[in-house]
């Protein structure tokens, strides 16, 4: 989900640590559509039934009445976060691109 919705909103993977991923965006506007284009399409995802099974997994509820509204997560959560300012930019000598 993540890396296919990076293009979308003119972004690139600069560099995965663990299970982190740190990516750039052109501006702070398309950054946030990202993180909030990749929560809306996990909740899309056709998870497997252990992971749906699993007690930090289930559907969350907002209690609406209208049922396409209603799901506010589904499946895995993915914490994400922005950082926004002057960068100090170098070339990664295994990708090649800004780091």
């Amino acid at each position: 989900v993540i890396r296919s919705l990076l293009p979308k909103f003119q972004g690139y993977e600069v560099k995965t640590e663990g299970y982190s991923f740190m990516v750039a965006f052109s501006d702070s506007i398309q950054g946030a559509k990202f993180c909030l284009a990749v929560q809306e399409s996990l909740t899309q995802c056709e998870w497997s039934e252990p992971i749906l099974r699993a007690c930090s997994a289930p559907d969350g509820h907002s209690g609406t009445a209208v049922p396409q509204f209603d799901s506010v997560w589904r499946g895995l959560r993915v914490r994400m976060g922005m950082h926004m300012g002057s960068t100090l930019c170098q070339q990664d000598p295994l990708t090649g691109r800004m780091d």
